[in-house]
């Protein structure tokens, strides 16, 4: 195979389909002309034995009634002379003597003195053939004894057989060559229209390769493999395409929060270098080792929402006892609470038990909590409730602090939002977005209801049983 041909043989998934139907068919195409041939050919050869049978059993019965002279007549009339013009009828004695002699019209073709001096055997009736002297022709002959001391033999030539085979052949060979010239255009035209969408397929993830993470496959309305094929990597570029902004969406935000901190620490170090006072250097250390912490919980609070958003979050779910759950987190806020006189009460089944990774949700109530402390007024309560709707687990923390304004109920849940009333507060604005990853990440939902009179907000946390 020339180079060019054998390494766009190596490149063309189309070509080697193509050559693999086209070569499958024309075997199986040759398989079956060849098998028709023989069974032709059989049924031909069987045809012209039962036409033999026949002749030899009517001369036979000619033979015996009326003797030889009866056969003679019989033969010598024009009827039935044209009749029998391809047929040689010989009869003979116990000595292999020639009594009585019908040539056949292709009896030039074939050497029948040897075989007519040759023995034969006087025992029932035998078939034997005569090889043609310069062809492949073959002339059957049918002999057997039928009394008065006779033997009769009756033969012909497969000539008119061997030209019909031949026929078959040159149309059987004809057909092969169209059927495969057919095969492997329409082969070819198959096999591109059904690698179209691999062609698609490559071209996508090259543009993808070149930056355009937006770039889909085309799909369509039927459920082969190749369609299946091309909407997987549809969901997995948008689930990557997710991944990358997400990732670039939290650079963003560290590098945006982290940025007044990181400047405070350099402001307070240089102070303390300047200065060189060793009593000022103590509450510079401590000031910076704060802002630090502060930097290391945006960060890993950051990165555990886009773990979770992303769909990379692992969870370790296990039946939990929910009210023991939620009252490690009220014990953990009581001290935080009673500072401000706020009162949590805790409604729950104690025998209340569902499938959820405890750590996970564990920080996504104490958010909650922490949030409806922080934010409730003085001398108010704060109502947790916990119970099955159905198969799902529903939990509820209400505050009757100042409320979130309308406007900013959809976007409480974004990365470092804080609304107005919230501004006066500590905290990175990350908590309700954790919360909601978390949520998600069980299959769950949040939803965040302002109370009709303005004084605080319901969030309720639906969880579907695993």
């Amino acid at each position: 195979m020339p180079f060019a041909l054998n390494k766009f043989f190596k490149r063309s998934i189309s070509l080697r389909l193509t050559l693999l139907f086209s070569t499958t068919f024309s075997l199986c195409l040759i398989s079956a002309l060849i098998l028709t041939y023989f069974e032709v050919s059989h049924s031909l050869a069987k045809a012209n034995r039962e036409v033999l049978n026949s002749k030899w059993r009517e001369a036979a019965t000619l033979l015996s009634k009326n003797g030889l002279p009866g056969l003679k007549d019989y033969l010598l009339a024009e009827q039935n002379s044209l009749r029998n013009v391809d047929f040689m009828f010989r009869v003979v004695n116990k000595e292999n003597q020639t009594l009585f002699l019908k040539t056949s019209i292709q009896d030039a073709e074939f050497d029948f003195d040897k075989d007519f001096h040759s023995p034969f055997s006087k025992n029932g009736n035998y078939w034997h053939t005569i090889q043609a002297i310069n062809d492949e022709d073959r002339f059957e002959i049918l002999t057997g004894p039928v009394g008065f001391g006779y033997f009769l033999q009756i033969g012909r030539s497969n000539e008119d057989i061997d030209n019909v085979l031949e026929r078959i052949v040159s149309i059987f060979s004809m057909m092969t060559g169209l059927f495969v010239m057919v095969s492997v255009v329409f082969g070819f035209w198959y096999a591109r229209k059904s690698s179209e969408p691999i062609r698609a397929l490559s071209k996508t993830i090259a543009s993808i390769e070149n930056g355009n993470l937006a770039g889909r496959v085309q799909t369509y309305d039927r459920q082969d493999e190749l369609n299946q094929l091309g909407e997987t990597f549809n969901r997995m570029i948008g689930r990557i395409e997710h991944l990358v902004h997400s990732m670039k969406e939290s650079l963003d935000n560290v590098a945006h929060e982290i940025r007044t901190p990181l400047t405070r620490i350099r402001v307070i170090a240089e102070r303390a270098l300047i200065s060189n006072d060793p009593k000022k250097m103590q509450p510079a250390l401590e000031e910076c080792s704060e802002n630090i912490q502060e930097i290391a919980a945006l960060v890993e609070q950051i990165l555990d929402i886009a773990e979770a958003e992303s769909g990379a979050l692992i969870l370790k779910c296990e039946i939990t006892n929910i009210k023991k759950l939620l009252l490690e987190i009220v014990d953990i806020y009581d001290l935080i609470a009673e500072e401000k006189h706020i009162k949590i009460n805790l409604e729950a089944a104690h025998d209340l038990f569902f499938k959820v990774d405890r750590t996970r949700i564990k920080r996504a109530v104490a958010n909650l909590l922490d949030n409806a402390i922080k934010y409730s007024n003085d001398n108010t309560q704060v109502t947790i409730i916990a119970h099955l709707n159905g198969a799902d687990l529903l939990i509820s923390v209400s505050d009757q602090g100042h409320g979130i304004l309308p406007s900013d109920l959809p976007r409480i849940w974004d990365r470092l939002f804080r609304g107005d009333k919230s501004r006066t507060s500590s905290g990175l604005g990350l908590g309700l977005s954790l919360v909601k990853s978390i949520v998600q990440a069980h299959g769950g939902r949040i939803n965040a209801v302002a109370n009709l009179n303005g004084n605080g907000t319901n969030f309720i946390i639906h969880l579907p049983q695993a």
